[in-house]
């Protein structure tokens, strides 16, 4: 498909090579990532390690996709014969090839989900305003989304390590039943069983001092099982899980799976990928092929595989088993208690002001209505300046595509005539009290005064919908209320 028919001799050398080039540049990213917080402690600083993050984004991005994309589409239509490696031309032809691949099918859904009007000119002069204005609404959101990440890097930074600190085993006594009920479930093997699997995978791969390991399928169990103690069908399970295979076209989904969701690089949580299926198991020899695998790849998968579980993000709706469900969404609720505790804390420790939370506005709330409109999570109240705010702390993932984009859109701000948004429903709470502020006087006992009412949203990171879209209320995410405090209140989001 996509590479070019006299490379597809390549065999053994074009899988390792690809690889070999991926673990160098995971290597590469850990070690810019790790530096900053030491280089703003000791001869840099914030705006400019931003200034450097946003100057590297689009490369470190899009070579991220490319190289991925080139392994899936080589994992998928594996090359044959031994190859020798290719030459820097060629390779450098195929991740471009990646690259344009990736990036047109997301420019597409940008102009599909009317995110963006046109893409930007390449630094000529543009006659379309409307152009110029999203992707500078684009930019600024990564501005802010940088500095929020590099932030909290610093912070971490600042918290030394106990030394005292032991590696030991993983046991099943380390998670509670229901997560490992939930995982079994779904992947075949417990949370336990699927940490310590990725362990000695990775384990395995450093073990083998090469850039880009492999062995035969018959070795690489052998090996396993001489480490983990398992039978052949857990084994085996584990590696259905999380592999790769051949199949007769890259573009077209295997039975059960689909294309528009599950293969194109542009579309996140895809259930065949690279991250989300980090071992590769090649077409040779036929009666023992060999699987290859990246060992920094296997700990990138093996943390994001559980980032987007306990996130959230990895719901995939009539795919994903009903213990997963429930799971998923019981930590989502717990996170979103624990996110209006940390937003009414925050307010508590840097404010003198009244504070209330889960206040309900119904017939038998604490602030009476006729009909239930819900609860404002968070009600801070200004007696000085006689302000009153009506805050809505909403825990999210940000969008990351273009489709994630819309979905987000979607759920804060609905489509035309979309009541059931979480805008709406502030805006209806927003109403209420601009209209009954006597009665919010009278219940929390405030001194006479002509009090106003200020409605917004705390959310738990940056989102792109702040940027792309103008919105009645104001969405603050709590790493900007933190870093200028009361005064963005008064700002909002976008000075």
């Amino acid at each position: 498909m996509l590479y070019w028919s006299g490379l597809k001799s390549g065999g053994f050398s074009l899988f390792s090579e690809v690889i070999c080039r991926h673990e160098a540049f995971l290597n590469y990213l850990a070690r810019v990532h790790h530096n900053v917080p030491s280089s703003i402690h000791l001869f840099s600083d914030l705006s400019t390690e931003v200034h450097h993050a946003i100057s590297r984004r689009e490369l470190h991005d899009n070579t991220s996709i490319a190289l991925r994309s080139l392994i899936e589409i080589i994992a998928a239509e594996p090359p044959h014969g031994n190859k020798t490696m290719m030459s820097e031309t060629d390779f450098d032809s195929l991740l471009a090839l990646s690259y344009h691949f990736s990036h047109l099918g997301l420019t597409g859904d940008s102009a599909y989900y009317n995110l963006i009007v046109s893409a930007p000119n390449d630094g000529k002069e543009s006659d379309n305003s409307d152009s110029e204005t999203d992707w500078n609404r684009v930019e600024t959101f990564f501005k802010e989304k940088y500095r929020e990440g590099i932030e909290a890097k610093f912070e971490e930074f600042n918290e030394i390590p106990s030394s005292e600190k032991q590696e030991r085993r993983v046991t099943e006594a380390d998670f509670k039943q229901e997560w490992q009920q939930a995982f079994k479930a779904e992947f075949g093997l417990s949370l336990t069983e699927i940490l310590r699997f990725f362990a000695c995978v990775i384990d395995l791969g450093f073990e083998l001092e090469t850039s880009s390991p492999h062995l035969p399928l018959s070795e690489f169990k052998a090996r396993i099982q001489s480490t983990l103690k398992w039978s052949d069908a857990d084994i085996n399970q584990a590696i259905k899980q999380f592999s790769l295979v051949p199949r007769p076209k890259y573009e077209i989904a295997p039975d059960g799976y689909d294309t528009d969701k599950d293969i194109f690089p542009w579309v996140y949580n895809r259930r065949i990928s690279y991250i989300v299926r980090p071992l590769i198991i090649g077409p040779e020899p036929k009666d023992d092929p060999l699987i290859f695998w990246g060992p920094r790849h296997m700990d990138e998968a093996m943390h994001l595989l559980m980032r987007n579980v306990f996130s959230g993000r990895y719901l995939r709706e009539d795919n994903t088993s009903p213990e997963m469900k429930v799971f998923i969404s019981k930590m989502q609720n717990d996170s979103a208690r624990s996110f209006e505790k940390k937003v009414k804390k925050w307010f508590e420790k840097n404010t003198s002001w009244k504070i209330d939370h889960a206040v309900f506005i119904s017939p038998e709330g604490k602030l009476h209505s006729d009909v239930n409109i819900g609860d404002i999570d968070v009600l801070a109240i200004d007696v000085s300046s006689k302000k009153i705010y009506s805050i809505e702390c909403k825990q999210f993932n940000f969008a990351r595509n273009p489709r994630e984009i819309a979905r987000e859109i979607r759920k804060i701000l609905g489509n035309d005539g979309d009541h059931s948004s979480l805008m709406m429903k502030h805006l209806k709470r927003d109403a209420w009290l601009k209209s009954h502020v006597e009665d919010v006087q009278v219940v929390y006992g405030l001194p006479p005064g002509d009090y106003s009412i200020h409605s917004l949203f705390v959310v738990s990171e940056e989102l792109p919908t702040a940027y792309l879209r103008e919105t009645p209320l104001e969405i603050i995410p709590i790493s900007r209320l933190r870093r200028e405090g009361q005064l963005v209140l008064k700002t909002g989001n976008k000075s």
